[in-house]
């Protein structure tokens, strides 16, 4: 797995991307095992010696938290303008899966940290920031409307 597969930093040999042997999977898998995971912070060039380091754990949240935030404007973004002939794959997406976005983001705004969308020990003793919770109550109505319009299950409740 390597993100200079998207050009992101240098990379040799099968970490760049070739015409004839890269394929879209490799970027895929490079990205959620990079990108989409509970601690994207520390996949970053030289902050992998970080882990389980003061300076480490107070760049980690506010790092997650925007990478969060980024995901679901992502999010809003295909849903308003799906690419073209996809448009169908993620409205099915969403109806099934947009309850499950509320619910973690209405888990954030009480102030957890995500794993579950429930407290843990964990997040009881370091929970989101203020300001995290001050750009969802700016985006979660966004979400709820577009949810809404493509009718996802289970999205009346917000």
């Amino acid at each position: 797995m390597c993100l200079s597969l998207l050009n992101t930093f240098g990379g040799e040999g099968t970490e760049v991307w070739s015409l004839t042997e890269s394929s879209l999977l490799q970027v895929v898998v490079s990205i959620q095992g990079l990108v989409l995971n509970d601690k994207p912070y520390y996949n970053e060039t030289g902050y992998e010696t970080m882990v389980d380091k003061p300076e480490g754990r107070h760049n980690a949240l506010p790092y997650s938290e925007n990478a969060y935030l980024l995901t679901l404007r992502t999010m809003l973004h295909l849903l308003r303008r799906p690419p073209r002939g996809f448009e169908e794959f993620i409205k099915e997406h969403f109806r099934h899966r947009g309850r499950f976005v509320l619910g973690a983001c209405n888990a954030w705004l009480q102030g957890n940290i995500v794993d579950n969308a429930h407290a843990t020990e964990v997040s009881r003793k370091q929970p989101c920031s203020a300001g995290l919770r001050l750009a969802l109550t700016k985006v979660v109505p966004s979400l709820v409307a577009a949810f809404t319009e493509i009718r996802a299950e289970g999205c009346e409740e917000y």
